[in-house]
């Protein structure tokens, strides 16, 4: 049984995302879809299948070979810098529906 702690502040509350500005039904297939730019610091990226990710500028493309492999329903935090592009491309299959929910950061 591992043992430890969580590192919780609860005086800072959880993540709020902001919904009207975050990418939803964004398909990822067999060539890389690139989304943005993306006017936040923090996001939140998930599929509903199996998808490689890279974040990058205006020229990032997404490989299996190299990508951040994510496995499918996992939602992943990460930070970017504001006006950075994330590129998805499926890693099965079977094309992926991607939702990118951005962190509001205030």
């Amino acid at each position: 049984m591992a043992t430890g702690s969580l590192n919780f502040d609860p005086s800072r509350g959880t993540r709020r995302y902001d919904w009207a500005t975050s990418l939803f039904g964004d398909q990822a297939g067999v060539t890389a879809t690139r989304l943005g730019p993306i006017d936040a610091h923090e996001v939140a990226i998930s599929g509903d299948q199996p998808i490689y990710f890279r974040v990058g500028d205006v020229t990032v493309e997404a490989e299996d070979i190299g990508g951040f492999y994510l496995p499918a329903g996992l939602p992943f935090h990460l930070q970017i810098t504001s006006g950075e592009y994330i590129s998805v491309i499926r890693a099965g299959a079977t094309d992926a529906n991607v939702a990118i929910l951005i962190v509001v950061t205030d």
